[in-house]
């Protein structure tokens, strides 16, 4: 071999060596640089994701706490509505009471218009009464308009429960019993008929509108009507005759 060939070979060599640790350090380096790289991604993905965990914990907070105050609201809604449905309940019945006392304070009324007579100078029941039955309350008390039209000298009682009721206003003449009202004696023979009622005054009844009476009984159902009877006047002027009839009760708190 020439020295000149001997030369390059050496210089060929040596290059050669100087190369190869060059390319070895190379790929190291790229392999590093790699997975530097893959870390720093890992490491943003893990700083992501645990952003995102945090978010997700404040969100469950909020949510939890979300929960409770509208569980507490629904509690509070529930009372609410019980206490409403009570307070409904009790101005229910409070209204039903009202409503009955109302009722029972209402006067009852009874009108017969036909004519009814009799001759018995007993009370008795005619046809059509008129007749009314309620509740009296505890104080006892009820108010009592009674009216009629008489012909001949007849008489008007008020019972109640089939008895007379005491302390009717005027005493027959003659009669048994007192009647509520009755015919002035001036229209024995005459042949006039009179509209009389209630309250009885000296001439054992009132012209034109009824005015109450007052009368104080037992508490509780009766029924309450108009009796009839004759004064007992010579024939034929001994029937009395009876025609819009009326009674009217209402019982006093």
């Amino acid at each position: 071999m020439s020295r000149r060939a001997l030369v390059t070979v050496l210089a060929a060599a040596i290059a050669l060596a100087v190369a190869i640790p060059a390319l070895a350090d190379s790929g190291t380096s790229a392999r590093t640089a790699s997975v530097h790289r893959l870390s720093k991604r890992a490491l943003a993905k893990a700083k992501v994701a645990l952003r995102l965990s945090r978010g997700a914990k404040r969100t469950a907070h909020r949510a939890a706490s979300t929960a409770t105050v509208a569980q507490s609201a629904a509690v509070g809604a529930v009372k609410t509505a019980v206490s409403a449905g009570e307070k409904a309940a009790v101005a229910a019945r409070q209204a039903e009471e009202a409503k009955g006392v109302v009722a029972s304070a209402r006067p009852q009324a009874g009108f017969a218009a036909a004519e009814v007579a009799t001759e018995s100078e007993s009370f008795v029941k005619l046809d059509g009464g008129p007749a009314v039955t309620l509740t009296v309350p505890q104080s006892g008390l009820i108010q009592v308009w009674a009216q009629a039209t008489l012909g001949g000298e007849g008489a008007v009682a008020l019972f109640e429960d089939g008895k007379p009721m005491p302390g009717q206003g005027c005493e027959p003449s003659p009669g048994p019993e007192a009647p509520l009202f009755a015919a002035p004696g001036s229209s024995s023979g005459s042949g006039e008929t009179f509209t009389i009622g209630t309250p009885a005054d000296l001439s054992c009844g009132s012209f034109g509108p009824p005015g109450p009476v007052l009368f104080q009984t037992a508490p509780g159902r009766h029924e309450y009507e108009l009796r009839y009877a004759s004064c007992g006047c010579e024939p034929p002027l001994a029937k009395a005759t009876f025609s819009q009839r009326r009674l009217v009760v209402q019982p006093l708190p």
